[in-house]
Formats: C-alpha cells, structure tokens, sequence
C-alpha cells in the first residue's frame, strides 16, 4: 500500500527528489456554526506511514481545561449552524449532535495510554489548557488510514465556555460544555507527491487548518476552512492504542 503523509501549512515529502507540480486543490468551506461561542483557533497535522500516525493539534484561545480530543469518521462533515438545539432557552450544537454528523469517535487524542474510543471521556488523559501544543505517535486502528485518506474523517476538540464564566458549568445541562464541540475541520484530499529516487513509497500530502465555530450566520470565510492534501480509499474503522511522545501543552 502507498504510505501516506500528512502535514499542516507546511507540506512535507519523502527525501531524495523534488516534488512536483502542485495539483488542483480542494477547500472544503464549513458553514459557521455560531453557537457554541468559542473565540478560539487551531489547526492539526497528521503524519501517516501504514498504520501509525504523528498527529500534532495546536490550539490558541480557548477555556484554560480539559479538552477532549479525536479523530471522527464516517463522514467527513462538521455540524452547520442549523444542527443547533435548544436546551433551556440556549441555541448550540451538543456532543451527541456533532456525532450525527461527523460520525463516532475512531481514534482518541490522548497524552498518554490509551488512543482507542474506548477513552474518548477521558478527561484526565487529555490537554489541561487553552493554547495546547500536542504532538503524539500513536497506532490507528483497522481502516482509521484509509478513512482519513478517503476525506472521510473529521478531527474534533471539543469544550467550550459558553457562558463566559471561566470554567465548564452546568448552563448547558450537566457535563455539556465539557462535551460540546469547539473547533472542527473535515479532511479532504487534494495533493500527491512523487516517490523518490531513492525507491521509497511516494507520500501523499495533506494540509490541514482548524478553525473556530465562530462568524456570524450566513457567512463564510477562510477562517472556516480546513486544508487537506491527498489521496484515499474508501475504509470504516474503529483505533487500537498507540505508544509514543507527547508535546506537553503549554
């Protein structure tokens, strides 16, 4: 099978020749979900040979705590602003929600231990903080790769403030803000580099920027854009555990 490499801003290839041409990209513009009323920003990369991902999520402005983390699939879809339930006179967009539209959750974004969906609850195993710096090497579970390579996968950080006070409370119902989707962004395919001269499997590139729930209905902006490179194969899925280092966040 082709490994595949996926990065964000900068695109990274295989060593030993230049890459060419750039392809046509795609964009996939996400309509603005506003009612989570998160200020936050971030973006993710995913680095893939075979089965074992590098997957790095950088955030910026979000609440200062726990912050679940993961890989969805099934549809490559995050939630439009029409997706939005009432709960006690509160419009926004809940966990349970989100899944209907991006699919379950195929792989945990954790610091440590365990990456199956099994911890996707975790709380203690994820980022603590605002502005999280995460960068871990993990295994992904049977057909988590080619989802990803198929645009079919979704990465999701989930808790929001939605009340301004500070601190995940119970405005919403019980654990919701702590559950609630804050920053989302699907992956789609749009660029292939060639192998190298040195015999190596020639990666495939993909982009990928995250960005806030957070303008006005109506519009669309490129601050609501998620950024990939690639190719893909149609997959399900469901993640295994994986082992390695984790950047502590900041």
């Amino acid at each position: 099978a082709v490994a595949a490499v996926v990065v964000a801003i900068i695109a990274i290839t295989s060593g030993g020749s230049s890459p060419p041409p750039a392809k046509p990209g795609f964009a996939s513009s996400l309509r603005a979900v506003p009612t989570n009323r998160v200020t936050g920003t971030g973006h993710a990369t995913v680095q893939i040979q075979g089965n074992v991902a590098t997957v790095t999520v950088d955030t910026n402005g979000l609440l200062r705590a726990a912050h679940l983390m993961h890989i969805h699939g099934g549809t490559g879809n995050c939630p439009p602003a029409s997706a939005a339930q009432t709960f006690n006179g509160h419009q926004f967009i809940s966990a349970s929600v989100g899944d209907q539209y991006y699919g379950p959750v195929v792989t945990s974004l954790t610091q440590i231990g365990d990456t199956s969906p099994a911890s996707h609850l975790s709380s203690g195993l994820f980022p603590q903080v605002g502005n999280i710096r995460y960068e871990r090497t993990i295994d992904l579970g049977p057909g988590v790769a080619q989802e990803i390579r198929n645009g079919l996968a979704v990465i999701v950080v989930h808790g929001i403030d939605y009340d301004g006070a500070g601190q995940y409370d119970n405005v919403l119902g019980a654990g919701v803000e702590a559950s609630a989707p804050a920053l989302c962004g699907p992956l789609f395919p749009t660029q292939s580099a060639a192998a190298p001269r040195t015999g190596g499997a020639a990666a495939t590139t993909y982009v990928a920027s995250m960005k806030l729930y957070g303008p006005t209905p109506g519009q669309q902006s490129l601050s609501s854009l998620f950024w990939c490179h690639g190719g893909g194969r149609p997959a399900t899925a469901s993640s295994t555990a994986g082992a390695s280092s984790a950047r502590a966040p900041t």
